[in-house]
């Protein structure tokens, strides 16, 4: 029974499906540019504050394809783990669970601004 109330909740299943929205356009952006670059070997994966505090800072090419796909595994990960753990604190209070979507929200959001800025400066 705790399963059809966790169903029917609008905000929580609203908060889901922009979870699962975000996770889809982040995988599809991370593989899409992965997969346009061809001939690359080298990816940033880091951004490292540069001397005297400058806003260039610098970025260091120190990854191949599989770190990169590391976003993709994250973002699922999240997504998978805030599901699970949404649905399981719902039964005990609902507010517990609309907290952890979003953060989970939050969390696949930075995933697709990092991994757009890194695989942008390649």
């Amino acid at each position: 029974m705790p399963a059809k109330k966790y169903v029917y909740d609008k905000l929580v299943l609203f908060l889901l499906s922009v979870l699962v929205f975000l996770t889809l356009v982040t995988i599809a952006s991370v593989l899409l540019r992965i997969g346009s670059g061809q001939g690359i070997s080298d990816y940033y994966i880091e951004y490292r504050q540069g001397p005297h505090h400058s806003p260039q800072g610098d970025f260091s090419p120190t990854g191949n394809v599989w770190a990169m796909l590391n976003f993709v595994w994250f973002t699922l990960l999240t997504t998978l783990v805030t599901g699970v753990l949404s649905v399981r604190t719902h039964t005990i209070k609902r507010e517990v669970s609309v907290v952890v979507l979003s953060l989970g929200i939050l969390l696949v959001f930075l995933a697709l601004v990092v991994s757009n800025v890194l695989l942008g400066h390649r």
